[in-house]
């Protein structure tokens, strides 16, 4: 058995695939925009540092 098999198989009605795809771009943006937060919070965390 391989990673394959334990895939699920994607939905073959396009209304589905497409709500899939934006679910997994807002998922994704979600994630980007919460690193960069993060990044920002740690520059700003930085400068205090070398202060």
């Amino acid at each position: 058995m391989d990673a394959a098999d334990n895939m699920p198989s994607l939905p073959v009605v396009p209304a589905a695939l497409r709500a899939l795809l934006l679910a997994t771009l807002e998922q994704r943006d979600a994630t980007m925009a919460e690193r960069d937060g993060r990044a920002a919070r740690n520059k700003q965390l930085h400068h205090l540092r070398l202060s």
